[in-house]
């Protein structure tokens, strides 16, 4: 899965990109997030890495879709609506606790 989360005018730091392997398998996400910060004009880049246990759950809301929880190593926890699509081989990605959209594509 790649997300990329809106950066808000005058931030002074967020989180660019997550780049992350979900296994439905094992309910487990692995992932890394790209994350800014803006100083003086400048920009420094830094990488988080993970591994997290995820909780999915059927999306009453929309038939045959998805949601799936983790807790972050920051302590906050990301919630997000899976939708398959494809024959089930992409899966979109709708940020819920967070304004973040990607694509999944399966092995």
């Amino acid at each position: 899965m790649i997300a990329t989360p809106p950066i808000s005018p005058g931030a002074t730091s967020a989180t660019y990109n997550v780049l992350a392997l979900i296994n439905f398998t094992n309910n487990t996400i692995t992932y890394s997030s790209m994350d800014l910060t803006f100083s003086s004009g400048s920009i420094t880049s830094s990488n988080t890495y993970g591994s997290k246990s995820i909780t999915v759950t059927s999306n009453s809301n929309i038939t045959g879709a998805y949601t799936l929880s983790f807790t972050a190593g920051s302590g906050h926890t990301l919630s997000f609506n899976l939708l398959p699509v494809n024959s089930g081989n992409t899966i979109l990605v709708q940020g819920i606790s967070d304004p973040f959209s990607g694509v999944c594509q399966m092995q």
